[in-house]
C-alpha cells in the first residue's frame, strides 16, 4: 500500500485505512471510511 500511495501522492501522505471484512451488510459492496477535520 505504501509504494503505490507513494506513485500517486507526494508526502506528507493522506490518511488511509485497510479495512478485510467477511461480508457487508445488505449486500453492500463498498465500505467506506472518512475522515472529518473541523476548523
Amino acid at each position: 500500500v505504501n509504494a503505490v500511495m507513494a506513485d500517486y501522492f507526494n508526502a506528507p501522505y493522506p490518511a488511509r485505512s485497510t479495512i478485510e471484512v467477511s461480508a457487508l451488510p445488505r449486500a453492500a459492496k463498498v465500505e467506506v471510511d472518512a475522515i472529518l477535520v473541523l476548523a
